[in-house]
């Protein structure tokens, strides 16, 4: 057996700076979590045995890493204790169960227990915090984010359905029979709207380019319709909202389009007017420039997501106060 293949048998004794860690009582997890860590600290560690994932040889490289620094690599006493306090943490963010159907599943244990042992192996080498601790509290905070980023698209995408569905319905050129629509004036309509727009928060400029759009759509309806009712006017409102949010849209990405071209015509313009002892070495400044656009691409894709989210956001909140969705 080779010194590598000898220290893939995790020693028990572990890390000699883990002894009394490894004494350490540690806290029961629930008995559902319980199962979940059991198995995937089995699993992890007959797969460090067998080296037959990339995890394992994350691991197995970190373990020469410590070894090469002079110390002993952490026993399966030692990783356990890590693993389970990680896996721990996750009932320490959703105290107030908000999200119940948001659950401990073996993926996000098997992840919890790899990165335990990884970073107790990084601490041990002596290295520099390698960013975030991707812990059971990191991993329910990420999935809480991931579940309300996919209801709240739901609900946009439901919300858009519905509109869609309203602005393209049919519209009845007979006269009404009974009184199933609310026959409505115009000056009615344009009231009504205006004030669930100015509810919504929206600015008067765009409540009364809104109006004027719904009043061309009416005049419109009323020279070949034989009377304007309610169901009317919600899909000619309808109608105006899709137009609204399209138009949102493209200004959006026209100031993103803008911002990229402004940031490479400077980041271009920086370049043709440094000074000959600043240009001795192009390529370390193409360099440099290089991480820049990266650094700036970086924000600007934070940037545009915040925009987006704000504008569909609010777009949707107007579509609450307007139809109920």
């Amino acid at each position: 057996m080779s010194w590598i293949d000898s220290r893939l048998e995790l020693p028990q004794n572990g890390n000699k700076e883990h002894s009394q860690e490894d004494a350490q009582p540690v806290s029961l997890l629930p008995p559902d979590a319980e199962a979940l860590f059991e198995t995937a600290m089995e699993k992890h560690l007959t797969d460090l045995r067998a080296r037959k994932t990339p995890e394992a040889a994350c691991v197995i490289s970190m373990e020469l890493m410590v070894t090469v620094k002079g110390k002993s690599v952490p026993g399966p006493q030692a990783v356990r204790q890590r693993a389970r306090e990680y896996v721990g943490t996750w009932f320490t963010v959703d105290t107030a169960n908000t999200f119940p159907d948001i659950v401990l599943t073996e993926d996000i244990v098997d992840a919890v227990v790899y990165n335990s042992h990884y970073q107790l192996l990084w601490e041990l080498a002596g290295l520099p915090p390698a960013g975030e601790k991707s812990d059971g509290a990191h991993f329910h905070s990420l999935v809480i984010k991931c579940t309300i980023e996919m209801r709240e698209k739901k609900t946009f995408d439901d919300a858009m359905q519905h509109l869609t569905e309203l602005a393209n319905t049919p519209i009845s050129f007979e006269p009404s029979t009974g009184d199933v629509d609310e026959l409505v004036t115009p000056q009615a309509a344009y009231a009504e709207f205006a004030g669930q727009l100015r509810a919504q928060g929206l600015a008067e400029t765009s409540v009364f380019d809104l109006v004027a759009q719904l009043s061309k759509l009416i005049k419109q309806s009323q020279e070949i319709l034989p009377s304007v009712t309610q169901a009317v006017v919600r899909q000619l409102e309808a109608r105006v909202l899709l137009s609204y949010y399209k138009s949102l849209e493209a200004e959006r990405t026209e100031k993103e389009e803008q911002t990229k071209q402004k940031q490479l015509a400077e980041a271009s313009l920086a370049q043709t007017q440094a000074s000959p002892a600043q240009t001795e070495d192009i390529s370390a400044q193409l360099s440099s420039l290089n991480d820049i656009s990266a650094q700036l691409s970086s924000l600007n894709a934070v940037a545009e997501r915040q925009a987006k989210d704000t504008s569909t956001n609010t777009f949707l909140h107007l579509l609450d106060g307007l139809f109920g969705h």
